[in-house]
């Protein structure tokens, strides 16, 4: 109701759930090829790593995601591939390439509430970021 005291209107209704973003990034290289030790005191990226980062980022600004802000969910599909791989450091270096380019928020301790990685068929990977309510 608009009165003279209230000219604003306020229309209270619940907000509509935002829509997920779908990524699609290159396979990301194996986490025992991350780093180079250099001279027992320093740590580097490798080239593969290096490139990997690039290429992703290169692949995330073209998309133009927009900031997920709160608690999220991720659902993670990888390329299968002969040989034997980790999964899950599959997926920590690409949560740490969506915290590094501001897709979800830093704290991904608590930003992350639900996780989910598989194999399948699609080229690279393939992340889609869902907003998730509040508990």
């Amino acid at each position: 109701m608009r009165t003279r005291r209230n000219p604003v209107v306020v229309e209270r209704r619940a907000i509509k759930g935002r829509a997920p973003i779908t990524l699609h990034l290159p396979f990301p290289p194996s986490a025992n090829n991350l780093f180079l030790n250099v001279g027992g005191w320093a740590r580097i990226p490798t080239p593969a790593h290096e490139s990997w980062r690039a290429a992703a980022a290169n692949a995330i600004l073209r998309s133009w995601p927009r900031r997920m802000n709160g608690q999220v969910e991720i659902f993670m599909v990888f390329q299968e591939r002969a040989g034997r791989r980790d999964i899950a450091n599959a997926a920590e270096i690409c949560l740490d390439l969506l915290a590094a380019k501001g897709v979800i928020e830093t704290d991904d301790s608590r930003v992350v509430r639900r996780l989910t990685l598989q194999w399948g068929d699609v080229p690279g990977a393939m992340i889609e970021i869902r907003s998730c309510d509040r508990p």
